[in-house]
């Protein structure tokens, strides 16, 4: 992280933006708000400045679309890449699913969450059936005379909520092709099941993060704890970590199943690394300003970290000490405070907004 460029300023939202996701290709970025919407934007592409360097305009951009079924505060989201779907939740409990080829909705639930404050899909636990299964199992609304092909999709998705639980469902993605019909035609469904609740959290959950090798549930929230659960037993978590925190904001995984690490943080200037495994504090290091978010790159083996004073900073295992130490840290922000931000896989682009910003833009950074 040598240089971090500004590459554009989106506006569209009408109220404070609570949070990021993109891509797996960082094309796009989603950016839900209080406004009840969720919007979509495209990325700017880099032009070409001569026979050897790109180089972006600064420009002011608009959603590429805006997804507003909501009726209350948009509080959470997560793509599930590979079907181009999008999950999101509210302050009413409603989760909704999109259909990111289309902009339409896929269904409205209402979930057992008084309101819903974190989601997470797990890619890695997908599963997919063939046609000759699914047609065979599913005899009572298909024909091999009516269908020449058919495939389902199966995934994790989990659900936290204001009052402290946490929920598994599974979501099923069926994709049907009719030879009935002169003009082929594609049909799909969206379908959700709740499977199990997870409890020992008495306040509202920020995060979630699945192990799927270790088969494990982590997350954090309004209290001073990290929780651990194995998968195949969500009464009761096999750690509790207690930390000197009022509130653990976020945390971020190394799933190396060598060193499965989290490195966590929250109010009081600290950063916390945990092997999650064994449930033991292995560092700790204070930093300048309370933590607002964490991200961790697998490829690159490095944390990078957002502060309340606008700075970013990258972290890494240190094999001497057996910790975590600073690689650089750069101020992406010239005021203080809190402020939501969201990066791609490939930590290529940055998206940032504050909510004392009355224009509730968004600040779109390119990561070289």
């Amino acid at each position: 992280m040598t240089q971090l460029a500004f590459i554009a300023e989106g506006f569209g939202h009408k109220d404070k933006i609570r949070g990021f996701c993109f891509d797996l290709q960082g094309k796009y970025c989603f950016s839900a708000s209080w406004d009840r919407t969720v919007c979509q934007w495209l990325i700017p592409s880099e032009k070409k400045s001569d026979k050897n360097s790109y180089s972006y305009v600064n420009q002011k951009i608009e959603p590429f679309r805006i997804y507003g079924k909501h009726a209350a505060e948009v509080s959470a989201m997560a793509l599930w890449n590979a079907q181009e779907v999008l999950i999101t939740g509210d302050k009413t409990g409603h989760i909704f699913a999109w259909d990111l080829r289309t902009g339409q909705c896929l269904f409205d639930l209402v979930s057992p969450h008084t309101r819903v404050s974190a989601i997470y899909i797990d890619e890695l636990s997908c599963e997919s059936t063939s046609s000759s299964t699914l047609l065979s199992s599913s005899s009572t609304f298909l024909s091999k005379s009516s269908f020449n092909w058919a495939k389902s999709h199966q995934i994790q998705l989990y659900t936290g909520g204001s009052e402290g639980t946490i929920y598994s469902w599974r979501l099923s993605y069926l994709s049907l092709n009719s030879s009935q019909i002169s003009t082929a035609k594609k049909i799909d469904k969206l379908t959700i099941k709740k499977i199990d609740v997870f409890k020992g959290p008495k306040k509202a959950i920020h995060q979630i993060g699945v192990d799927t090798e270790q088969k494990l549930l982590i997350s954090s929230g309004d209290e001073d704890k990290i929780y651990v659960w194995k998968l195949d037993c969500p009464a009761n978590p096999i750690h509790i970590l207690n930390f000197p925190e009022k509130i653990i904001f976020t945390f971020a995984m190394n799933k190396v199943s060598s060193n499965p690490y989290l490195l966590c943080g929250g109010q009081k200037k600290k950063l916390y690394l945990i092997d999650y495994l064994n449930g033991t504090l292995i560092d700790s290091i204070h930093t300048s300003a309370p933590i607002s978010y964490i991200f961790f790159n697998q490829k690159m083996m490095q944390w990078l970290i957002c502060d309340f004073k606008g700075n970013l900073s990258r972290y890494k295992i240190t094999n001497e000490k057996n910790g975590i130490e600073i690689i650089d840290s750069i101020s992406i922000l010239e005021e203080n405070g809190m402020f939501f931000a969201g990066i791609d896989k490939k930590w290529k682009f940055l998206a940032l907004s504050s909510p004392d910003d009355s224009s509730h833009s968004i600040r779109f950074f390119r990561l070289y």
